[in-house]
């Protein structure tokens, strides 16, 4: 079994299976821009930068931003952002540096990066201690790491299958870290100081025909369905 896993199968329908509106994504860079307290001209790391997500409106708030990822895919999805408006903007292309990377050895000198992003990606690497060794190393003393998750209700028919996959034996569970008290607990074993931040103004939906949930089942959107049989 491999001990991570690449998105580069599915890059292509990344944003569409894992919807975030545009002016949620705009307030939440500004809400991470505001917790990192970065000083003049300090960078900070999109760690996973996957489709540019949270990467883009970070860029587009004059944030230095450098985004590193392993999947060339998902980063071509980004760049294709980038030549699209607004993302054309020259304040964006003057904020963001992509690179593509493993996150268990950044390419980054250590202290070099103010903040650092995790979002969805610490289920996918089984080492990950490894990673937030790593992100330890390349923030600057009293950086910040900040670490991002979506939550919410999921589609009915979606969680059916999950629970039949489930129960056949072919649903792949997390190779990574289990949830985030797991990760907080190492977080705090190793001296880090946590602090939620609050999200009330981060929420949103979308509905999803049966249809639609069901296509996402046949191409094994999902990571944990790339195990399923035909």
């Amino acid at each position: 079994m491999t001990d991570f896993l690449n998105f580069d199968p599915v890059a292509h329908e990344y944003d569409w299976s894992r919807y975030l509106p545009a002016d949620v994504q705009i307030r939440a860079a500004q809400r991470l821009h505001d917790a990192a307290a970065l000083a003049p001209r300090e960078a900070f790391l999109d760690a996973g930068v996957g489709t540019g997500r949270f990467a883009l409106p970070l860029a587009g708030l004059g944030t230095p931003v450098v985004g590193i990822d392993i999947s060339p895919n998902m980063m071509a999805q980004l760049r294709a952002k980038l030549s699209a408006p607004p993302a054309s903007a020259d304040l964006v292309g003057r904020s963001l540096r992509l690179a593509q990377g493993d996150l268990r050895r950044l390419p980054l000198r250590s202290g070099a990066v103010g903040a650092v992003l995790l979002v969805h990606i610490l289920h996918l690497i089984a080492d990950w201690e490894s990673v937030l060794a790593e992100v330890r190393r390349v923030l600057r003393p009293g950086g910040t790491l900040l670490l991002g998750q979506e939550r919410g209700q999921r589609g009915p028919s979606r969680e059916h299958y999950f629970e039949l996959a489930r129960a056949r034996g072919v649903f792949r569970e997390h190779i990574g870290a289990a949830n985030r008290e797991q990760i907080h607990a190492y977080l705090m074993a190793t001296g880090a100081q946590i602090t939620p931040l609050e999200s009330d103004d981060l929420r949103w939906t979308q509905p999803w025909k049966v249809a639609d949930t069901l296509e996402m089942v046949r191409r094994r959107t999902w990571s944990s369905l790339w195990a399923v049989p035909e």
